[in-house]
């Protein structure tokens, strides 16, 4: 029987984590939504988004892609931030999916105040 220690798995996660950050650097990059980061930086910004989405519950990749794009316009207080206060409602909804959120985002977003 093959038994998979709990550092094993961290250390599994953690490589997971670096390489949705590597791939979302450059996804962002070639968007140009980059916001003028250096690698390094926009690394350090993905992994602070990625903290603040899973206190929105939002984790699965598609879903923080998703997110990721409304940070990149609105930076990384969206929901929280006044002007975005519309948004945190949303990702507050308490027994709401994370892809029901982002819909509502989604439709809401076009009656928003600009970034």
């Amino acid at each position: 029987m093959l038994v998979i220690r709990d550092h094993q798995l961290q250390a599994f996660a953690r490589q997971l984590r670096q390489r949705f950050v590597e791939a979302e650097v450059q996804r962002l990059r070639a968007g140009g939504r980059d916001g003028g980061r250096g690698d390094v930086e926009l690394g350090r910004w993905i992994e602070q988004a990625l903290d603040r989405a899973a206190g929105f519950g939002v984790e699965q990749p598609a879903d923080v892609r998703r997110l990721l794009d409304y940070f990149a316009d609105y930076g990384l207080d969206f929901g929280q931030d006044p002007r975005t206060a519309w948004a945190g409602a949303i990702l507050r909804t308490e027994g709401t999916s994370a892809g029901w959120k982002l819909n509502r985002l989604d439709e809401a977003e076009p009656f928003a105040p600009p970034p």
